[in-house]
């Protein structure tokens, strides 16, 4: 298991913000597909869920695979772990973040793979190319290395003009909002929080248009 894999939901968005800085993030779309690729690299500084992972609406990567229909075993049939070591194969524990490049690199804006794997793959970052038992998968578009689930689905599509990701009471959420929680006369009462307003965990996107393209900025971010 990786270091990764041990972040909180407050570590995970303290990070994305970190890394976008005060650039720009690309709006996000996902698809299945039946034709991905039969080869495919971990890739390198994705985000797992984050603990703890509780039943409830929270999203995360497994459950957004699942949304979909694509389900376990782990995709990964080779390599496989030695006999006695890798327990955890042939399972499906996390969505596992995937890419045609050896180095486990995916572009600022590009697209990766999303596809079931056990916690023994998912921890394998030694570049190792997997063969895929299936070439049914999502693909991610507009996806960053350090996106969580919550990041990535608040900027679907472009859709909303403002969107928030935030650390409930629950785990990590998101929600559209058709004006910025900043500047509404009354403050949002958010899915899984107790009070209304911001927890003290979140980040508000504001959409804009940046050479012909939908994009979002961080228009604040409070982690801690």
């Amino acid at each position: 298991m990786t270091e990764e894999m041990l972040q909180s939901p407050e570590e995970q968005l303290r990070r994305f913000v970190e890394t976008v800085g005060g650039g720009i993030v690309e709006s996000t779309f996902y698809a299945k597909t039946t034709s991905g690729p039969s080869k495919l690299y971990n890739v390198r500084g994705s985000t797992p869920d984050p603990y703890p992972q509780k039943p409830t609406k929270v999203t995360g990567w497994k459950s957004l695979l699942l949304s979909q229909g694509i389900g376990a075993p782990c995709y990964a049939s080779a390599p496989l772990p030695a006999p006695g070591k890798g327990k955890s194969h042939p399972g499906f524990d996390v969505g596992g973040h995937m890419t045609t490049a050896a180095d486990g690199s995916v572009a600022t804006g590009g697209s990766c793979y999303l596809v079931p794997l056990c916690s023994w793959h998912n921890g394998r970052y030694n570049t190792a190319q997997f063969t895929m038992r299936s070439t049914t998968m999502l693909v991610l578009s507009g996806y960053m290395q350090a996106d969580t689930s919550a990041t990535f689905l608040a900027r679907l599509g472009g859709l909303a003009e403002h969107a928030v990701v935030y650390v409930s009471d629950d785990g990590p959420a998101y929600e559209y909002l058709a004006e910025s929680p900043l500047e509404a006369d009354h403050a949002p009462l958010l899915h899984g929080c107790k009070s209304e307003g911001l927890p003290a965990h979140h980040v508000v996107f504001r959409r804009e248009e940046f050479e012909g393209r939908m994009v979002y900025r961080i228009a604040h971010a409070a982690t801690g």
